[in-house]
């Protein structure tokens, strides 16, 4: 995969990037993202929840939860862009390099090593 275009067709319909997207509701969220400042603040929250949950306390459900509706916000995030990229008539603020969009999928799938690092830690105190 070289360009841009051939990655948002890889992803287009794979639901790699859905890991908990997929069970929520989040169609207001698709329609209120409209720049890449939107998709950059919710990808620096999803950093602020983690490093909630690193700090040294017992961990609940609720702050599972928690992170996983922050990631899930992220993945509709990413999944807009790659939507958005197939579009034709989309102006200059969707149109993603091949590094700029490599660099949000890696951004995703690094969350969700986060996400499992955390979910271990749960588990273990359990």
């Amino acid at each position: 995969m070289n360009t841009a275009q051939e990655i948002a067709k890889h992803y287009r319909f794979s639901r790699k990037l859905r890991r908990f997207s997929n069970h929520r509701n989040n169609n207001n969220l698709h329609a209120s993202i409209m720049t890449r400042g939107d998709i950059e603040r919710y990808y620096k929250f999803t950093n602020t929840v983690d490093e909630q949950l690193s700090k040294n306390y017992d961990l609940v459900e609720e702050d599972m939860d928690r992170f996983k509706d922050a990631i899930a916000d992220y993945e509709v995030c990413v999944n807009k862009v790659i939507q958005m990229m197939d579009n034709i008539i989309v102006g200059e603020e969707w149109k993603y390099s091949f590094e700029e969009l490599t660099n949000l999928i890696d951004r995703l799938l690094h969350l969700y090593d986060k996400f499992d690092k955390v979910n271990h830690r749960k588990l273990c105190q359990d």
